[in-house]
């Protein structure tokens, strides 16, 4: 069982924006991306809608086995293991800088600074 809320308990989900709130909005885009199990998937949805308006959706699950809902990507032909290097300049750069502002500025010129980042949406 998985069980997702737009925020935590006793608290006001925002319903901000045209058509639809914004956990809304973040769970259409990311609900559609094939290969991406479903827990990961609402866990990208919880960050993405904290980092954007510091609502903490709620999310809980029990042990499941891996459900794909937008289906599952072809394997890879090869696998190919990279070293970890430590967190990216834009995680450092969000830890530091952005994450606890409320500055809509600071944080759309993180965002256009990061944007070939694959953690930066």
């Amino acid at each position: 069982m998985l069980i997702a809320y737009a925020t935590a308990e006793g608290e006001l989900a925002s319903d901000v924006g045209m058509g639809a709130g914004p956990y809304a909005k973040l769970l259409a885009e990311e609900i559609t991306a094939s290969g991406v199990e479903a827990v990961m998937m609402f866990r990208n949805v919880q960050r993405r809608v904290r980092a954007a308006i510091r609502q903490e959706p709620y999310l809980a699950f029990s042990a499941l086995g891996d459900v794909y809902l937008a289906g599952r990507s072809e394997p890879p032909t090869s696998i190919s293991i990279a070293p970890q290097a430590g967190p990216s300049t834009a995680e450092r750069e969000w830890q530091q800088y952005a994450m606890d502002t409320k500055d809509i500025r600071l944080l759309e010129a993180f965002k256009e600074k990061h944007k070939g980042d694959p953690l930066v949406r």
